[in-house]
């Protein structure tokens, strides 16, 4: 048999080689997270409450008329004996019963011993007053007025039901017993009550949620990730320089994509309305400070009504604040936008929101449960409950949407507050246009997390401060006419990728940081300002770009006012 001999011809040429294009370790790890994070959103609410095959049966008391002696009756009956100096450690101020769905929040409050007819110097001192009816109130007033012998001889209890848009969610007691220093004048006072939830409603409920969680998924593909699939492809076939042949790709973070959908922030915001019963007892959680494990809870669930974003935090009540929040950002961009006063805003970093909310989340409602002002919440939610059963009910919408207030203005507020001091910083120190495509120019976030991965290795390349920066333009387009942005409360930074080659003979790196088209209004009903879509299909491009230049059978320069966006081959949306 013959032998054959292996020679070795001719290398191919650097420009005939295969492009490779690869996506960075790290980055492919964010992106689980990021993933990962959002598609269990609607889930979150579950570290709070019940889950439908956990739900157990409701008590007696719910059926009944509040007014009547039975319900206070039945309702003390089957809560003090869930809660009391037995089942309860002394020295726990709240705590939760799983299957009876119910919960105590228990203080020890020290009254004069001659009684005092000015209860509302002692109200907030009580657990759970913030949601006090008026026979509650009166109960507790008549108590306190009391001396010391006299006390122990009155009615110790009374029970409410408390009601949103006239659905009754829970019913609530409160009762008082001595401590065992009867000479001290102090009492304990418990305050406990049973989220009453059907069963039908709570896997109706996790329905939705499922299909929310599968609509974020969905969205997240269609809005954001399918866009990487021609950026691959055109950066292996036609490449950005004929000397660079190496790739590697820092994906972003698309959450802000996701907060800013109409769709989602709007089914969140009616998921935290609906379960208001559950913010109450985020609140009661947050107006102790003895467990600090619940009052974490009670703030997680309360900043609900502020969106999600920094993984772990975001947690639960992030719910409540967030997403009231992000609801109201994202339908009052229309309004923004028709006034033309976006230069009045600046973008809104999404993860320092969310853990603003959540800090801010425990401070508010402990204020609101441990201060005089309880007395006008409880007003709030007396008139507003049905005449028949308002001494012994509470009508919770006009309290919800008053604390709903205060906490979904402070992001617009504080986009304001930011766009005032950025100004003034731009008076006196120019803002460079180099510095929009760094990765320093990121939500703090993203900053930490870039900053941290630019400094490692890719794929054995050295990756440092040097190099060359490009890319960015959308961003000098924002800072030219603020008009330009589709989204002026919300900052887009996040989702920005970056990619990253080398040369093959200087070894010098090259940097682009890339946008998607979607941050970006075109001002079509605006021809002054208007950016124009080039009509011709660039297959020499791996991504599009933007300049004064409007193709066609000739390429025609546009007057410098105009703007021309190019996109890439195979309408890749991404832009450097």
């Amino acid at each position: 048999m013959p032998k054959v001999y292996a020679q070795s011809g001719p290398s191919l040429p650097a420009s005939q080689q295969p492009r490779a294009v690869r996506v960075s370790t790290l980055s492919l790890l964010y992106t689980l997270g990021y993933v990962v994070n959002l598609g269990i959103i609607p889930f979150k609410a579950y570290l709070s409450e019940p889950l439908p095959w956990a739900l157990g049966p409701a008590f007696p008391a719910s059926s009944l008329d509040p007014s009547t002696d039975a319900f206070a009756t039945t309702a003390y009956t089957a809560l003090s004996t869930t809660f009391n100096n037995v089942t309860v450690p002394s020295g726990v101020a709240f705590t939760r019963d799983g299957a009876s769905n119910a919960y105590l929040l228990r203080y020890v409050v020290a009254l004069p011993t001659e009684g005092d007819a000015a209860c509302v110097k002692y109200m907030h001192y009580f657990p759970g007053a913030l949601l006090y009816s008026r026979a509650m109130a009166a109960f507790v007033c008549d108590f306190v007025a009391r001396n010391a012998s006299a006390r122990t001889q009155t009615l110790s209890y009374s029970c409410q039901q408390n009601r949103q848009a006239n659905v009754v969610f829970s019913v609530i007691c409160t009762w008082v017993e001595l401590t065992e220093d009867a000479t001290m004048s102090t009492y304990t006072v418990y305050h406990a009550g049973q989220q009453l939830e059907s069963q039908w409603f709570s896997w109706l409920k996790f329905g939705v949620r499922c299909g929310l969680s599968g609509f974020i998924l969905h969205a997240l593909w269609h809005l954001y990730y399918r866009h990487y699939i021609p950026l691959v492809h055109n950066l292996r076939t036609v490449g950005i320089h004929p000397k660079r042949r190496l790739y590697t790709i820092q994906m972003g973070d698309p959450t802000w994509l996701i907060l800013s959908h109409p769709f989602v922030s709007f089914v969140m915001a009616v998921d935290t309305f609906v379960n208001a019963g559950y913010g109450v007892i985020a609140v009661n959680r947050a107006s102790q400070v003895t467990n600090l494990i619940e009052f974490g809870l009670g703030c997680l669930y309360g900043s609900r009504t502020v969106g999600i974003q920094f993984s772990v935090i975001s947690m639960n009540s992030i719910h409540e604040q967030v997403w009231a929040a992000y609801m109201t950002m994202r339908f009052a961009t229309p309004f923004i936008k028709f006034m033309h006063w976006e230069e009045y805003f600046e973008p809104v970093d999404a993860g320092l929101m969310t853990l603003t909310a959540s800090i801010q989340a425990g401070p508010v409602m402990y204020l609101l449960t441990r201060t005089p002002i309880v007395s006008r919440f409880q007003l709030l939610q007396s008139i507003a409950a049905p005449a028949a059963l308002q001494p012994h009910a509470t009508e919770g919408s006009p309290g919800f949407l008053t604390f709903l207030a205060i906490m979904v203005g402070i992001p617009v507020v504080n986009s304001m507050v930011s766009q005032w001091f950025s100004r003034r910083q731009k008076k006196h120190t120019p803002c460079p246009i180099s510095k929009f495509a760094s990765v320093r120019f990121n939500d703090w976030k993203h900053r930490l997390l870039l900053h941290w991965h630019h400094r490692r290795r890719y794929d054995g390349q050295q990756v440092g401060d040097g190099g060359v920066e490009a890319g960015g333009t959308m961003y000098q387009l924002f800072e030219t006419n603020p008009r330009y942005k589709q989204f002026p409360l919300v900052s887009t930074r996040g989702s920005d990728c970056f990619v990253v080659s080398w040369d093959e003979v200087t070894n010098e790196r090259c940097q682009i940081r890339l946008s998607l088209l979607h941050a970006l209004d075109f001002q079509p009903k605006s021809p002054e300002i208007a950016i124009h879509k080039c009509p011709t299909a660039h297959t020499a491009s791996a991504m599009g770009y933007f300049d004064h230049k409007l193709c066609g059978p000739t390429t025609q320069p546009c007057p410098h006012t105009v703007t021309v966006v190019h996109l890439g081959a195979n309408h890749c949306q991404w832009v450097a």
